[in-house]
């Protein structure tokens, strides 16, 4: 048998077996849509003609409707740099050709063989309208003019001592173009160098051009002041301070600049010297700038690895506010802005991620990031039943997925975060909590909507946990002192602070009792959730892998890593050591997969397996070939992970493998219990849809209650009896909740009739008083 053959064969079988069991991969959803394609983004620039904004970066050049925002058209071509030619109706993208587009039809025109290459922080061409030529570097030594009515080349001259930036004086036809000598200038009608004004200069440095003075101003470590009629110095200013970043504000005939890193500055054009200083936060770093004509304001990047957008107002002279935005590149091409002045917009790119943010320049607040990725870096997913959508959070872009569980299919991508690194739920509240590693804060985002509703500051971070009821969050702070910041989930503000004393690892709530679990080195600690203060410290003595939790059982599992084969339970019930036995240690620090239908969990402990371990008993009952688990069908009693070849289905109730898919790269699941579907994650833009068309407890049409009848459901009535003659309640007084499959509160329950509509279907867990759970499965 041929080897393509046998793998045909080998597959065949597979599907067989999968499909025998009940499973099958129905499909599949692509995270990115047709007009993707720009990974990293380079350049942005506003057409005028087409009210349109260009993007170019990796591997395509997008163009997206200025007013909505929507993508509208993708060219193969790309580049470094794209730029707007409107008195000739084009679009140029510079890159390893010049590309010309029309600007009206997004079709190319022309493909000029000849290379622009970017190697600072500014502009690598200019446009001189009146004699229809752009200019652009073809190297750092070399300099090459396009006559833009028929986009042939005029010629290519060599610059001496490189190239680092090009100035238009368009109501001279003169181009200024910076090197290590100083200045040359270009004469636009014969294209030829006339002359070099000598300075001292640094090639980071940008230049500005007053035309009402006719002046040029280069910045560095001096401030020079060039006559552009007679192309002579007429000013040096030294100064301690360095000049950067300089953009012209033709309304007051002021250029403003980064003075240090310590203030922005006003020079006046007409005497040449500083108007005004406008203080701006401190620590910031400047890679460019720009100004918006609309409103006057100037924008610049005063981020490190995360972008933020500092705005001045150019007429008043003083800072406005910061603007959270994307990444940074520390390599050319660098971020740049793009200033929509029709719908008085600008646009910064945020070079790493394949996004665009978007300013609206009246009131300066952030718009819907304009995404071009077309790879993600998928890191979770989870159902959204408010909704019905399958949400999928990207690391690479600091945005969701968002994919309709009805059709699935690809409803949209949104930013709602720069560099999500947590997400936890608060159901009762319908909110999801993103920390956000950019800034060091929380995202908050609507389930009612699947928005970024609002950002909580004051230096935030993982772990993150949620209250029993909901109501409140715990969040690590970020500044290492030991506290455990506690928020408000109504109005999503800090509200309070509990000392744990050293910064904690890790943070879990609990199912039933009003506590938070929490872990630094190897010193576990609870938080009454009523009065937000430390229990009990409780010394484990010995490291910690990973952490496992049972709501049944109200046990955290501390499970060392391999080669101590030791598990300490710490009882939740009694704030105490439960237990400490030998078991074999963590291979990894990912979460144990807990299966609330048979009181288990698993957790990895070497390449290629598990063990299975019964919470009830405190016991290893198994061992199986998976790597990860990630899910528990509660309604088919299913068991999901993943091995190095791709998802694994066991039987929950005998660990054995009813189903294997080859999918590459699996990661984060969701399940979709309503319509029996599992969503895998799978390599960067791919989700792909296992069915499982087995019956199931769900088929029923009624609740089914274990260990006794408790509550029963009919006609999406949960009806819960009275206890002793008095209403049913927690060991403290609560009143009984509902519990997800996770061990996360649902809804609180009353005596008699209790409305689930709202529910969606799976398997609950009511519980009254801690020894008391039952479990309850919701149908339709």
């Amino acid at each position: 048998m041929s080897r393509h053959v046998l793998a045909a064969a080998l597959i065949t079988l597979a599907l067989v077996t999968s499909v025998a069991s009940g499973q099958y991969i129905e499909g599949y959803v692509r995270l990115d849509d047709p007009i993707s394609g720009a990974n990293g983004v380079n350049s942005v620039a506003y057409d005028s003609l087409a009210n349109a904004i260009y993007v170019t970066g990796w591997r395509a050049t997008l163009v997206f409707d200025a007013p909505t925002g929507r993508k509208i058209a993708r060219m193969e071509q790309y580049g470094d740099w794209v730029m707007s030619a409107p008195e000739d109706g084009k679009m140029y993208v510079l890159g390893e050709s010049v590309h010309v587009l029309d600007a009206t039809t997004h079709a190319l025109i022309r493909k000029i063989p000849v290379s622009c290459e970017t190697y600072e922080v500014t502009p690598p061409a200019a446009y001189a309208p009146d004699l229809h030529r752009l200019y652009f570097e073809t190297g750092r030594d070399s300099l090459a003019v396009i006559d833009t009515r028929n986009d042939s080349l005029r010629r290519a001259f060599p610059v001496e001592d490189g190239i680092w930036g090009l100035c238009c004086a368009t109501d001279l036809n003169k181009l200024y173009v910076t090197n290590l000598r100083g200045v040359i200038v270009v004469d636009c009608a014969n294209d030829s160098v006339t002359s070099t004004i000598r300075t001292s200069t640094d090639r980071y440095w940008s230049q500005a051009y007053s035309p009402v003075n006719h002046k040029l101003y280069r910045g560095g470590d001096d401030l020079v002041v060039i006559d552009c009629q007679t192309d002579s110095i007429i000013k040096r200013a030294r100064s301690p301070q360095f000049f950067a970043f300089m953009v012209y504000n033709p309304v007051n005939n002021r250029v403003y600049c980064d003075y240090g890193y310590s203030a922005i500055v006003a020079i006046d054009c007409a005497t040449d010297s500083i108007a005004a200083v406008i203080e701006a936060p401190t620590g910031f770093t400047c890679y460019t700038s720009c100004l918006n004509p609309a409103s006057g304001r100037f924008y610049f990047d005063m981020g490190d690895q995360y972008a933020i957008i500092g705005i001045v107002d150019a007429i008043a002279d003083t800072f406005v506010r910061t603007l959270a935005a994307g990444r940074h590149g520390f390599d050319p091409p660098y971020p740049n802005f793009g200033v929509d002045p029709v719908n008085n917009r600008i646009y910064f790119t945020n070079y790493e991620g394949g996004t665009v943010s978007v300013i609206d320049g009246n009131g300066d607040s952030l718009l819907p990031t304009l995404v071009t990725a077309n790879q993600y870096g998928l890191d979770d997913l989870w159902y959204n039943p408010v909704t019905d959508r399958i949400i999928g959070l990207d690391k690479l872009i600091g945005g969701i997925s968002i994919i309709d569980a009805a059709s699935c299919s690809l409803a949209g991508t949104k930013c709602v975060a720069v560099e999500p690194v947590g997400v936890v739920f608060s159901n009762a509240q319908r909110k999801v909590y993103l920390a956000d590693d950019a800034d060091h804060s929380i995202v908050v985002v609507s389930s009612e909507t699947d928005t970024a509703v609002k950002r909580i500051d004051g230096g935030l971070h993982t772990p993150m946990a949620v209250s029993l009821g909901g109501d409140k969050l715990y969040a690590r702070s970020w500044s290492g002192n030991g506290f455990v910041r506690v928020i408000d989930c109504h109005t999503d503000s800090v509200v309070g602070s509990v000392n744990v004393s050293t910064s904690p690892s890790l943070l879990l709530s609990s199912g039933g009792l009003n506590k938070v679990f929490g872990m630094y080195d190897n010193t576990a600690f609870l938080i009454d959730g009523a009065s937000d203060s430390v229990l009990r410290f409780i010394p484990l003595h010995h490291p910690v892998g990973t952490v496992g939790y049972s709501p049944s059982q109200e046990c955290w599992y501390c499970i060392a890593p391999r080669g101590r084969d030791t598990i300490t339970v710490i009882d939740g019930r009694s704030d105490t050591v439960g237990a400490r036995l030998r078991a074999p240690g963590s291979y990894r620090s990912d979460r144990p997969l807990w299966n609330p239908l048979t009181d288990r969990l698993y957790y990895r402990i070497s390449e290629d397996s598990s063990v299975v371990f019964d919470c009830r008993t405190n016991q290893v009952v198994g061992e199986v070939m998976m790597q990860y688990g990630r899910l528990c069908d509660t309604i088919r009693n299913r068991v999901y992970g993943f091995d190095r070849n791709g998802v694994v289905v066991l039987d929950g109730t005998t660990d054995s493998v009813l189903a294997r898919f080859t999918i590459s790269q699996p990661g984060k699941m969701a399940w979709d219990a309503r319509r029996g579907r599992v969503y895998v994650g799978s390599g960067t833009n791919l989700v792909t849809v296992i069915r499982d068309t087995t019956t199931g407890l769900a088929d029923a049409g009624l609740s089914v209650a274990t260990r006794g009848s408790l509550a029963t459901v009919v006609s999406n009535v949960l009806w819960v009896p009275m206890a002793s003659g008095s209403p049913l309640r927690t060991a403290k007084g609560r009143r009984a909740v509902l519990l997800d499959a996770a061990g996360q509160r649902v809804t609180e329950l009353q005596p008699g009739a209790n409305d689930v509509r709202r529910i969606v279907p799976g398997v609950y867990f009511l519980q009254s008083v801690p020894a008391a759970v039952r479990k309850i499965v919701v149908a339709r």
